[in-house]
């Protein structure tokens, strides 16, 4: 700094003692170059007391130097990019997996709260295992479970009931008494709707698995093909009512000798449940 402010009082020194121009144009005119000269140097010390470090670039008044296009700046920049392209890329993919994580305890947690079976847990699992889009996956099932929309809470939500309709009729049959005929045939009633929702739930969840390329029978934790139970629970039942209805000495497991006069789609949706039932039952055989 001491040369800049140095070379300044000589140069204007030196103006001063210059002689009157007879045309002041001329002393203009050097004047005028005089501020360029002195621009120049200025530029030079500036950029000096920068490279040395002389001045903290932050204080300097002066733009630094241009910057370099090429060379050794350019390929500082692209590997500079490179890294946090990398970084970022690794943060993504750190992110992608708590949120799959996340996504999955979430799932392992719906199903243990809605008691979903074995067999629906280990097709889950498979279907995700061979998914390309396991986030897509997981996020589906937990907008099905959600929404109550899920073929599986269906099954089990049905099942459930008419297991507990069973017992009630169970529970009437054991005290039986002649009062508790109309009682009895409300009972039976709810059993046949009860055990139509549950076929119907079935067959929509192997539509589900099958709609995922997998072909797999739906049963329960103890391994009991449970579209089987539609004519064992009828065969135990049968003995009983027999004595009090008139009741079919083969398969009815919709009682559908017991419906009544017009109640023609009651009985429509009863036979087409009949063929699903020994659909599922022939392909249960086969898969044996």
């Amino acid at each position: 700094m001491l040369v800049k402010f140095k070379v300044k009082n000589i140069f204007t020194k030196a103006l001063q003692s210059l002689p009157l121009c007879k045309n002041d144009f001329l002393k203009e005119q050097v004047l005028h170059n005089s501020g360029f000269q002195e621009k120049g140097w200025n530029n030079r010390i500036v950029a000096s007391e920068q490279i040395l470090g002389v001045v903290p670039r932050e204080y300097s008044n002066k733009t630094f130097l241009p910057s370099i296009n090429g060379g050794t700046a350019s390929i500082v920049q692209k590997y500079i990019q490179m890294h946090k392209n990398q970084q970022e890329l690794d943060n993504l993919i750190e992110c992608e997996q708590k949120i799959f994580a996340t996504k999955l305890e979430q799932v392992r947690q719906v199903h243990k709260l809605y008691n979903v079976p074995k067999i629906h847990q280990n097709v889950f699992n498979q279907i995700l295992a061979y998914s390309n889009d396991k986030l897509a996956i997981l996020e589906e099932e937990l907008k099905l479970m959600d929404q109550k929309l899920s073929p599986i809470l269906h099954c089990m939500f049905t099942i459930t009931a008419r297991e507990n309709c069973l017992n009630q009729i169970q529970s009437l049959l054991k005290q039986y008494q002649t009062k508790d005929l109309e009682k009895l045939k409300e009972f039976i009633n709810d059993y046949r709707l009860l055990s139509l929702n549950t076929l119907e739930s079935i067959v929509k969840w192997q539509q589900y698995i099958e709609h995922k390329n997998l072909n797999i029978q739906f049963c329960l934790d103890d391994n009991t093909i449970y579209c089987e139970r539609f004519y064992t629970d009828y065969e135990i039942l049968r003995p009983q009512l027999i004595k009090l209805f008139d009741i079919s000495e083969s398969h009815d497991p919709f009682f559908v000798k017991l419906l009544g006069n017009n109640q023609a789609k009651l009985y429509a949706r009863v036979r087409r449940a009949e063929v699903e039932l020994l659909n599922l039952i022939f392909n249960n055989n086969y898969l044996k």
